[in-house]
């Protein structure tokens, strides 16, 4: 009984190590790669090569996890958008739904405009970490 305590605050603080490694995002906005983390985790913690195989597949697995999330997310925001556009062409005339199609199309620019900011922003002035750059 005393193993699953010890276990839990293990595992805790490996996840409390482990996160700042995790989420390292690199210049481009994507997350730092997962070898990478654990690497960086095996030499901060002494982590034996066995640990260090774990820690891979925790890592792995918690990838994967959000990777599908993020595609069941879409899939669900495309059905989402689809069963909006079908009702609004019954309700609005083709030329308005044309007008409609249109100021979608100008949102989608401006957000994309937008996230490229951010991008760039993050570029210059955030470090191979994720955090900002207090130059």
């Amino acid at each position: 009984m005393k193993k699953l305590p010890t276990l839990l605050v293990s595992a805790a603080l490996v996840a409390a190590i482990a996160t700042p490694f995790a989420i390292s995002a690199s210049p481009n906005g994507e997350h730092g790669c997962a070898h990478q983390s654990s690497e960086k985790l095996s030499q901060a913690l002494g982590l034996s090569p066995e640990q260090s195989t774990k820690v891979d597949e925790i890592f792995a697995a918690q990838k994967a996890k959000r990777e599908a999330y993020r595609a069941e997310r879409e899939a669900q925001r495309e059905a989402n958008h689809k069963e909006v556009m079908a009702q609004l062409g019954q309700v609005l005339s083709p030329e308005q739904l044309k007008q409609f199609e249109a100021m979608e199309a100008k949102r989608k620019e401006w957000r994309e405009h937008r996230m490229e900011g951010r991008a760039k922003w993050r570029e210059e002035h955030m470090d191979d970490r994720g955090e900002r750059d207090h130059d």
